[in-house]
């Protein structure tokens, strides 16, 4: 490219005598043509590949096949002067990814919230590509049980998923004291060469807060412009942390420049409610009396409370270190002995926690996995100078007159402080409002990274000795890292500034107040990849920050079943699943009438197991009983009362949209009653179809209880107050363990939408004869429940055993390994009935608990009630799968006679 192309050898050779004057003008002016001809190619190539990011490539190697190119050039004066043209990268020859080439991607990821990030940046990925995907996941326990479900359930064509096991990894970098948020798994990228398949020769590394918008073959095409000893492909930060002029005696690690953003996971995110803990600032820095600093420790891991007495010199910092060590296993605390040294600096503490929280001793709840220091910028008593900005944005206490002190008067009035305290009932808590400014770990803590590493080469250089040495030699002097592996990655560019191949910022467009975002993009064609590192997430101050949101919240809200597309001319991997499903539905007769039904029986529905933290264990005792129940959107609002009532654990199906998804993330997360709930588990089963799959829920819901017992209940009934506790009592007196018994919790209803809740059987049953009460369906479906014999139930005082009737579907109490309820019921009718015929047939014993019930609360017809009684194909179908069921209760011998005789004569 940019050389003439050649004559002909003949018009190549010395001029003979032969050519004219006139035939050498004419082959001087052809010349001068074709010269032209191509600067005007270059011209057309060069505005094409502006407007559509792509440009013809030349044939390298084995890589015949033009899919996707790379716009940016690598060389650092080329990039600079990209940054300053709107980042419009020059157009040059370009490498290419063949078109069913793999792309291997590796992501850190650990626990409940950082996993349905990596939701939202697989779909980003997913729509955007046209090649073969494979992503490596460095999981705990928990992100593995939850993404491992989530890809099998999802079933997208020529993508490959392969777990490695984080614990495992954690003694390789355990040894590094890091005080970044998070913790241990922040450090993980650095064992990628010694954790992926020796294999594997290069890798495209992400971290999970990010939105592609773009082909990912683009940025793997960036591999062949690797030149020499080039082996990671940073972009550079856009912030100043590694350029040590954030504050006086701001120290960072030693880095290139503004250095390289390299990755830090997020293995648990912030708590929405995070606890506040005041401390003294660490010795290395001169304490005076105009200091304060705040560490905010947050989670949903576990919790610690620690109480703060008012004496003038407290220290609480033991006990809470022993909570972080032993209940939340962190090792590396930060907590410093509370309290100033002089006693005028205690009085000033003690007033401000006193004025705060309105209680001489305060209560500190705090949830925690990993320590975040932020944001009070030294504090000056004397209000000089209160607050830095705004750095917590904290609700109005109204009429609060503010601190008595002179000089805490001064704070408050130099930074608003007295209208924005916060304090509710001794529990110190932001409420959802986080900070919006940090210092200490700053902009920087949470930027976005991508990474390229070419694995091969790396292990050639020994890159663990490397990186290991760098970081030996570095913490004799920092002690610790405050960016994670940051920080030792750019230790170690420092020092070997030839490893890295600067990718143009346009692969990191990080949205936040404090970053040069807008240099690195001029148009739409210019963006790559969008990171939201403000804790203010869409709230940042860009004057794009429109444009960026709704491209964030389209992936978000996405229907990743519309991802689930073949990429045609690509061998792929046979799956199993896939095939397994492909054959059962090939013998399904299209011409069926009730066709829809039974394909419902073999919908895959995409499955997002704890959409939200969970932390449970059960009781020691093991009588332990999990309320299980299914849910859609419309039922929502039932979610509080039933954690008000029901005390133990909860797992709970609910039937959602991607959209709705993050509508009830958004409710929960408003919710104080469920926020304060860790032993509930919400499992999401994504929408597909026309039917409600109301048996699919409950097995889903069921097959992740953690306890011994369930109770099978559903999203519209009440448990009356304290029938956890009764529940678990009832367990030892029944024997539950040793034999085959399902406990009948009473059904009642009520058609009022305000009601007084019985608070013991007495006052239901003086409900019951004024009729505010029934029992449960008795003028719409006697028969369901008729056989609980509620005459009887009314006078019991001891549990009374009861035999099955036809279409009898009580609520019962039953342990974990009872058979589950079977699919081909959907929508409306027979579902619970199926499975109390399938407890009888494998001989369950049916006891009534005398002291037990639960109240039916009402609400509108749902859509498959409406379907069932209007349509009368609905019901024939029905009735056919019912009969089929019946059919094969057969298996069960002699004994399943019953079930056709009792059909014959109701």
């Amino acid at each position: 490219d940019g050389k003439p192309v050649s004559l002909s050898p003949l018009e190549s050779q010395p001029h003979s005598p032969r050519y004219t004057a006139s035939s050498q003008r004419e082959r001087e002016s052809l010349e001068v043509r074709v010269r032209e001809v191509e600067e005007e190619n270059r011209a057309l190539r060069r505005q094409l590949s502006l407007a559509q990011g792509r440009a013809p490539a030349p044939r390298r190697g084995n890589h015949s096949k033009t899919y996707s190119m790379e716009e940016g050039t690598g060389d650092s004066e080329n990039l600079r002067a990209g940054i300053v043209a709107g980042n419009s990268s020059e157009c040059g020859q370009q490498p290419a990814v063949e078109k069913c080439e793999t792309i291997h991607v590796a992501i850190v990821c650990a626990g409940y919230n950082a996993s349905r990030d990596v939701v939202t940046l697989v779909k980003s990925v997913l729509f955007h590509r046209r090649n073969p995907l494979h992503f490596h996941l460095i999981a705990d326990s928990i992100a593995e049980q939850i993404l491992a479900t989530l890809f099998q359930t999802w079933m997208v064509p020529a993508v490959r998923v392969d777990f490695y096991n984080a614990d495992e990894l954690k003694s390789e970098v355990s040894w590094i004291p890091n005080k970044h948020y998070s913790g241990i798994y922040g450090l993980m990228k650095l064992v990628l060469t010694k954790t992926l398949p020796a294999n594997l020769e290069r890798v495209i590394v992400l971290d999970t807060d990010i939105t592609f918008a773009t082909d990912i073959a683009e940025l793997w095409a960036v591999f062949h412009k690797f030149k020499g000893q080039q082996v990671l492909g940073l972009v550079e930060n856009q912030s100043d942390w590694y350029l040590g002029n954030l504050w006086k005696n701001h120290r960072p690690w030693p880095a290139l420049g503004r250095g390289y953003n390299t990755g830090t996971a997020h293995p648990r995110d912030p708590s929405p409610l995070p606890g506040l803990f005041f401390h003294q600032l660490p010795p290395a820095q001169p304490l005076t009396s105009s200091v304060l600093s705040l560490d905010v420790i947050s989670s949903r891991h576990c919790a610690c409370d620690v109480r703060l007495q008012n004496a003038p010199h407290f220290n609480s910092s033991a006990g809470l270190n022993a909570c972080l060590e032993q209940t939340c296993h962190v090792s590396q605390t930060r907590l410093e002995a509370v309290g100033p040294e002089s006693m005028e600096d205690t009085a000033i503490l003690q007033e401000l926690m006193v004025w705060w929280h309105k209680a001489p001793t305060v209560t500190v709840h705090l949830e925690v996995t990993g320590i975040v220091q932020i944001a009070w910028q030294k504090l000056k008593w004397e209000g000089t100078r209160a607050l830095s900005e705004t750095l917590l944005a904290l609700p109005d206490r109204g009429e609060e007159q503010g601190p008595s002190h002179p000089a805490l008067r001064s704070v408050a009035g130099a930074s608003n402080l007295g209208s924005q305290v916060v304090g509710s009932e001794r529990d110190v808590v932001l409420q959802k409002r986080q900070r919006t400014q940090t210092l200490g770990n700053a902009e920087a803590e949470s930027d976005f990274r991508v990474i390229l590493l070419l694995l091969d080469k790396l292990r050639k250089m020994k890159w663990e000795q490397m990186w290991r040495l760098t970081a030996e030699r570095e913490l004799m002097g920092m002690l610790s890292t405050s960016l994670a592996d940051q920080d030792i990655f750019n230790a170690v560019i420092k020092q070997n500034p030839f490893l890295v191949y600067q990718l143009p910022c346009f692969w990191n467009v990080q949205l936040s107040d404090h970053t040069r975002s807008e240099q690195c993009y001029r148009d739409v064609s210019d963006l790559k990849v969008i990171h939201w590192n403000s804790p203010k997430k869409l709230r940042v101050k860009n004057k794009h920050v429109e444009f960026f949101r709704n491209l964030y919240l389209t992936f978000l809200e996405y229907d990743g079943n519309l991802l689930r597309r073949e990429l045609f001319g690509c061998p792929s991997e046979a799956d199993v699943n896939s095939e397994n499903l492909q054959k059962q539905l090939s013998e399904l007769d299209e011409d069926d009438l009730c066709y829809e039904f039974r394909r419902e029986r073999f919908t895959v529905h995409r499955t997002h197991l704890y959409f939200l933290h969970y932390e449970y264990e059960p009781a020691s005792d093991n009588t332990d009983v999990t309320l299980v129940a299914q849910l859609s959107m419309d039922r929502l609002q039932m979610l509080e009362a039933i954690c008000k009532h029901w005390e133990g654990p909860v797992s709970l199906a609910l039937y959602l949209s991607d959209a709705e998804a993050q509508q009830f993330l958004r409710y929960a997360q408003g919710s104080e009653v469920l926020m304060s709930r860790h032993n509930v588990a919400y499992h999401v089963v994504y929408k597909e179809g026309q039917f409600y799959p109301v048996n699919l829920l409950r097995n889903v819901a069921m097959k992740h209880v953690g306890t011994p017992y369930m109770f099978l209940s559903d999203i519209d009934f009440l448990p009356m107050y304290g029938l956890y506790e009764y529940l678990r009592k009832s367990v030892i007196q029944l024997d539950l363990a040793n034999t085959k018994k399902a406990m009948i919790v009473p059904a009642f209803e009520t058609l009022r939408y305000r009601l007084s809740f019985p608070k013991s059987k007495a006052e239901l049953l003086s409900m019951l004869d004024m009729g505010t009460l029934f029992t449960f369906r008795y003028h719409v479906w006697t028969k369901g429940h008729a056989p609980t014999n509620f005459a009887k139930w009314r006078t019991a005082t001891t549990p009374y055993r009861v035999e099955w009737e036809a279409d009898f579907e009580p609520y019962v109490v039953v342990r974990r390994d009872c058979p589950e309820y079977d699919r081909r019921f959907v929508g409306f009718g027979w579902n619970k009935v199926a499975h109390i015929m399938e407890l009888d047939a494998q001989e369950y014993e049916f006891i009534v608990l005398p002291n037990a019930y639960m109240i039916h609360m009402p609400h509108a017809p749902s859509f498959d009630i409406t379907k069932f009684r209007s349509n009368k194909q609905y019901r024939i179908c029905l009735k056919t799968l019912k009969e089929e069921f019946q059919k094969n209760s057969r298996r069960y011998g002699f004994a399943a006679l019953k079930y056709l005789t009792a059909e014959n004569n109701s």
